[in-house]
């Protein structure tokens, strides 16, 4: 009789996040990142929101270790 091995698919998560501002009939983009991970560590937990000037220019900003987000609004904490 032969055995039979389950499948195991192993993955990496790639969540991206795009958040597109309409004020005016301007449009900014307000926060552009993609996430490595399921974690929810900056999407609002451990107090951390996000906070955007639409009178600023785009910039770009380290969220987590080497990745970076783009946009009009950067992390802060509450």
């Amino acid at each position: 009789m032969e055995k039979i091995r389950p499948f195991v698919f192993v993955h990496q998560p790639v969540i991206e996040q795009e958040l597109m501002i309409i004020y005016q009939g301007k449009e900014y983009e307000g926060w552009k990142y993609t996430r490595m991970s399921y974690s929810d560590k900056y999407d609002g937990a451990n107090n951390s929101f996000l906070q955007c000037e639409l009178k600023s220019s785009m910039s770009t900003q380290k969220v987590d270790g080497s990745r970076t987000a783009k946009g009009v609004c950067i992390v802060v904490q509450a």
